[in-house]
């Protein structure tokens, strides 16, 4: 099965703050948060996967990736010899764009 990318942003913010108050600072009223910048990532999810991430593609050991699932599926790709050949997984791979983006560049 063919490989579906999407793109995901995570919004990077602080803690919100109270911005307003009545009562003698007695109630908030309403809260502001802080972003600062947005991180773009790649998730590639494939239903027939054959080639699992090695070591070296994970984020600190030099890859791109962030993290990686993958769950075994019950089915083997037959060779053809007429025997098993490679296990199929379902796998999600996270990518991790290092790319800082403004919030206006956000899609949505």
């Amino acid at each position: 099965m063919a490989d579906i990318v999407s793109t995901k942003y995570k919004l990077r913010a602080g803690s919100p703050m109270p911005a307003l108050m009545e009562n003698n600072q007695t109630k908030v009223t309403s809260y502001v948060i802080q972003t600062f910048g947005v991180e773009k990532q790649i998730v590639h999810n494939d239903a027939a996967k054959t080639v699992l991430l090695q070591s070296k593609d994970i984020q600190g050991q030099g890859g791109p990736y962030a993290s990686a699932q993958y769950q075994q599926k019950a089915e083997r790709i037959i060779d053809g010899t007429g025997g098993f050949g490679a296990t199929v997984f379902q796998a999600s791979e996270l990518e991790r764009i290092v790319e800082n983006l403004d919030e206006s560049e956000m899609a949505g």
